[in-house]
């Protein structure tokens, strides 16, 4: 997780041999956005993952040409977020 632009961002691990496309991969990553208003409640959008059901921006593991089942890092740079992914 990290902050950028003031929203806590974070990654979630989403595969499960349920779910996974085929023998060698899982399910890709999803991230989730929480901001707090004005009270201390938060709120969590979905940034990536189901596209159809949560109104996430990107689908599962952002690209889904690539499978990758987790992200392995987020970071902050020059006013962008990164995100360094891995493979199981």
């Amino acid at each position: 997780m990290v902050e950028f632009n003031k929203s806590l961002y974070v990654v979630l691990c989403t595969g499960t041999p349920d779910n996974k496309p085929d023998s060698n991969t899982m399910q890709s990553f999803a991230m989730v956005r929480g901001d707090v208003d004005s009270r201390g409640n938060w709120k969590w959008t979905s940034v990536v993952g189901d596209q159809e059901n949560l109104g996430s921006k990107y689908t599962y593991g952002i690209d889904p040409e690539r499978t990758r089942s987790g992200a392995a890092n987020l970071a902050v740079y020059n006013n962008h977020l990164y995100i360094g992914e891995y493979n199981d």
